[in-house]
C-alpha cells in the first residue's frame, strides 16, 4: 500500500497541457509566415535563373549567326536542353522551366512566369534600334499578371494595358518582386 509520500503526481495537469499548446502556437504564427515569404521568393528566383539561362542560350545564337531573325524554339533547345522554349506567351498554367520568347533582327526578348504570380522579363538589344522598349544591352522587368499569360513586352507603359501593369521600367538587373510574393 502506498503511502502518502509515494503516490505523487503521475501526469500532465490540464493547465500545464493549455501552457504548451498556447506556446506551440504563438511559435507556428511565427514561422509559418516565414516560411511562405521564402517559398514565394525561391520560386521567383527560379522563374529568374530560368530567364538568365535561356538569354544566354539566345545570346549564343546571335554570337553564331549575327542576328536574331531565324530564332527559334529548336534553335535554343539545341544549345540549352534543360528549358522548353516556346514562341510567344508563356501560360500561368505551364510547367515550370518554360520559357517564351519574340525576337526582332537585333533584339530578343524572353519571359518566364513564376509559381509565385509574376511575369519576369528578359531583354537582349544587339542593334542600334532597340526593340521591346529596352535599352541597348541586357534588360530586366516584372509584372503582376493577372491573365493566364505573361504578354508581349512592351514597355513603357502603353494606353490599354491592365492597371496590373505597374512596371514600365527595365532594369541592368532584377528588379524586387513586389511586397508580399
Amino acid at each position: 500500500m502506498p503511502t502518502m509520500t509515494e503516490s505523487a503526481e503521475g501526469g500532465f495537469t490540464l493547465i500545464e497541457l493549455m501552457v504548451v499548446l498556447l506556446i506551440m502556437g504563438i511559435l507556428m504564427a511565427i514561422a509559418i509566415p516565414t516560411f511562405l515569404g521564402v517559398t514565394g521568393n525561391a520560386r521567383d528566383k527560379g522563374a529568374q535563373s530560368d530567364l538568365t539561362n535561356a538569354t544566354l542560350a539566345a545570346v549564343a545564337y546571335y554570337t553564331n549567326h549575327d542576328n536574331y531573325t531565324n530564332l527559334a524554339a529548336s534553335e535554343l533547345a539545341g544549345i540549352n536542353p534543360s528549358l522548353r522554349y516556346g514562341a510567344g506567351d508563356t501560360s500561368a498554367k505551364a510547367s515550370v522551366s518554360e520559357v517564351g520568347f519574340w525576337s526582332t533582327k537585333d533584339s530578343t526578348a524572353l519571359v518566364s512566369w513564376s509559381a509565385a504570380g509574376i511575369c519576369w522579363y528578359a531583354t537582349d538589344n544587339e542593334g542600334s534600334n532597340p526593340a521591346f522598349g529596352a535599352p541597348t544591352g541586357h534588360s530586366y522587368a516584372m509584372t503582376e499578371e493577372s491573365s493566364a499569360n505573361c504578354a508581349k513586352p512592351d514597355f513603357p507603359y502603353v494606353a490599354g494595358r491592365p492597371a496590373n501593369y505597374a512596371m514600365g521600367t527595365w532594369y541592368s538587373e532584377w528588379p524586387a518582386a513586389p511586397a508580399g510574393k
